[in-house]
């Protein structure tokens, strides 16, 4: 008997595949270039944490905090950088990651390290957390518009490339999230209660910031397990802040509680919310033009105010998780960040909650036509344009075309509302296919999306980085 295997059987594994291969492609592009290396000297904290640790078995890094009193002044170029021993800002568990790197590569722990090198492991990771976003929808979902959509705008939206590719403990509390999520789609088999339990003890070993999200998925997951795997839940977690709690106080119980004192009496304000959250995006410090983050939160808001588009209980739970997630993380950045502290990266534990929303809300947008709606949509998205125009084009040509092609676009937004106000005409409302229409129109959209982002990660360069930073701040053109 002879095997034989259709094209339509395997039509949407060669799509997710091929969508997966261009996000870690994006991921993989001119890593070292961009985000500018040395804008944050986080990357290089990180690196000498892990690897002072793995040379000397001392925990040594540059930190600010003034509590601190065996300080070594080190300069990297014109560079300063505060060493201080033992460093205990943070849990060792990420830094063992670049720090490792350096060490193999026989790098001294104390000299700057290669970006180029601490950052390929990043890559791997981001191309990790890719497989599990989209394993987990598929999973959840299965076949369907708005895993497809999820699972693209989350492997081709700029800023989360960019952010996946910093040296940041973030991006490894992201694939414990992950794994968190693909092991509870696996509640009912062994591997991936083992999934669940291992990321929520590694979670606050990663990161301060790992209790909120293990306190968020804790009280997401009390409707969808049962009270007795609940509570072996919270005891991975409770075993691995106790880890934490233990390494930190075996170095100096004292300074590490002054320490984290420091942290806790942040400048946080009235106005945390809107500036470090809703104000122009940042990746680092500086500002970006890439408002995803802000579309992001919009449909996060837009689902708890008129609720998702669940039709089965099961997928009620997982709404109810992802909202309990969001307000954990969104609390601890509200109690722990200063008004002014905009660092992009804090919200990277938020990325799979907009793409599931996003993809979520365009699975309803396929079935029901709302003209207006995309209207808006398309103005909303007006910033696509901008940013693949700025990367193709030099600096003269941007600024003398902009407001051209930016009316251009405006006026492309009355195309649907033209669709609206023609469907209502009964003659046109009959012969006229309109929900094929529709979904063609859906499809433009999209793939203008995809490669808006595609143009816009291959072409960014620091000195366009900078330069509308400088106009956004200032209104000067370069």
């Amino acid at each position: 008997m002879k095997l034989t295997v259709s094209w339509k059987q395997w039509w949407w594994g060669i799509l997710l595949a091929t969508v997966m291969v261009l996000g870690i492609a994006l991921r993989a592009y001119a890593y070292w270039e961009f985000p500018i290396a040395g804008e944050t000297t986080d990357e290089v904290a990180w690196t000498m944490l892990g690897s002072s640790v793995l040379q000397t078995g001392f925990p040594q890094s540059w930190s600010y905090f003034s509590a601190y009193t065996d300080v070594r002044d080190m300069y990297v170029g014109d560079v300063y950088y505060r060493v201080v021993a033992p460093v205990v800002d943070h849990p060792p568990l990420f830094a063992l990651i670049p720090g490792g790197i350096q060490t193999i590569v026989g790098r001294a722990w104390d000299t700057l390290p290669s970006i180029k090198l601490i950052r390929f492991p990043m890559i791997l990771l981001g191309g990790a957390n890719i497989i599990l976003f989209a394993w987990w929808l598929q999973r959840v979902w299965g076949k369907s518009i708005r895993t497809f959509v999820a699972v693209v705008l989350f492997n081709t939206v700029p800023i989360f490339v960019f952010l996946s590719r910093l040296v940041v403990s973030e991006n490894l509390l992201l694939t414990f999230f992950l794994l968190t999520l693909v092991g509870l789609s696996a509640w009912k088999q062994s591997w991936g209660k083992v999934l669940v339990f291992l990321s929520l003890f590694l979670m606050p070993l990663t990161k301060l910031a790992g209790i909120a999200l293990a306190i968020g998925v804790l009280v997401g997951s009390i409707q969808m397990v049962k009270k007795r795997e609940l509570f072996l839940m919270a005891a991975a977690f409770v075993a691995g802040l106790g880890s934490m709690v233990a390494y930190m106080v075996w170095w100096d119980p004292q300074l590490f509680w002054q320490v984290q004192f420091g942290q806790a009496t942040r400048d946080v304000g009235f106005l945390t919310l809107y500036v470090t959250q809703f104000g122009t995006p940042t990746l680092v410090q500086h500002f970006v033009t890439d408002y995803w983050t802000w579309l992001g939160y919009f449909v996060v808001f837009a689902t708890l105010l008129f609720g998702g588009r669940e039709t089965l209980p099961k997928e009620k739970k997982w709404h109810h998780f992802l909202h309990m997630v969001f307000f954990a993380n969104l609390s601890f950045l509200l109690l722990s960040i200063g008004e002014q502290t905009v660092h992009g990266w804090y919200r990277i534990i938020f990325f799979p909650l907009f793409a599931f929303y996003w993809g979520d809300w365009a699975e309803w947008w396929w079935k029901t036509i709302r003209w207006k709606a995309l209207s808006l949509l398309w103005l909303l998205l007006i910033f696509l344009p901008r940013n693949a125009l700025r990367g193709v084009v030099n600096n003269v040509q941007f600024w003398e075309t902009q407001s051209l092609w930016a009316r251009i676009w405006v006026a492309l937004a009355g195309v649907p509302i033209l669709a609206e106000l023609s469907s209502h005409s009964k003659k046109l409302a009959r012969q006229w296919p309109w929900q094929r229409i529709w979904q063609a129109c859906f499809v433009v959209v999209l793939l203008v999306v995809i490669f808006s982002n595609m143009v816009r990660v291959v072409t960014i360069r620091s000195d366009i980085y900078w330069e509308d930073d400088l106009y956004i701040e200032t209104g000067t053109r370069s």
